[in-house]
């Protein structure tokens, strides 16, 4: 929603087409998805960067670009972690979007990253507020208690393991 806002803002993109597109990937790559993934949203494969678009491209020219800077960077970066790991791209995404939309600054990834981790090896709930930011229908800070029974795969209070997928765009930073 963020990314389509500001597209929208700047005139790049017609903001409801952008989400809407980018909840289906398939209508935006068809069959030839350039990555593997479990769900059809696209949430958090728009990797955060510096893009240079132009006036017309449309919002599958736009979603494209961005999805594939999220695979060259995977493959430049994070080829050799990933072989290493017993976690999935998809995995990694989403946990390092949660770590993207918790942490305040850069020093606070690693040690955010490591009670999720640890939290998820004992099979106890996430209990992470930005899942829960993620699925409230009014946008603020604060996540009140009657927040915490909304009934969501994405609230990691009510549900163990992983959300089904990112909630946010996670940078590199958070996906090593």
């Amino acid at each position: 929603k963020q990314i389509a806002g500001l597209l929208a803002e700047r005139g790049l993109a017609e903001k409801d087409r952008f989400i809407a597109l980018a909840a289906d990937a398939k209508a935006v790559f068809g069959d030839n998805l350039p990555l593997d993934l479990p769900i059809d949203s696209l949430e958090g494969y728009l990797f955060p960067d510096t893009y240079y678009f132009s006036r017309g491209q449309s919002e599958e020219d736009l979603i494209g670009q961005m999805v594939n800077r999220f695979v060259q960077v995977v493959e430049e970066e994070l080829r050799d972690l990933l072989a290493g790991s017993e976690f999935t791209l998809h995995e990694v995404a989403t946990l390092a979007s949660i770590v993207e939309r918790e942490i305040m600054v850069d020093h606070e990834r690693p040690l955010v990253a490591s009670v999720y981790l640890n939290r998820l090896a004992v099979d106890m709930p996430m209990q992470a507020d930005p899942t829960v930011r993620y699925v409230m229908s009014e946008d603020r800070a604060r996540v009140l208690y009657s927040d915490l029974e909304i009934e969501s795969p994405y609230n990691t209070y009510r549900y163990r393991g992983l959300p089904p997928g990112p909630i946010a765009s996670p940078g590199l930073k958070s996906m090593q």
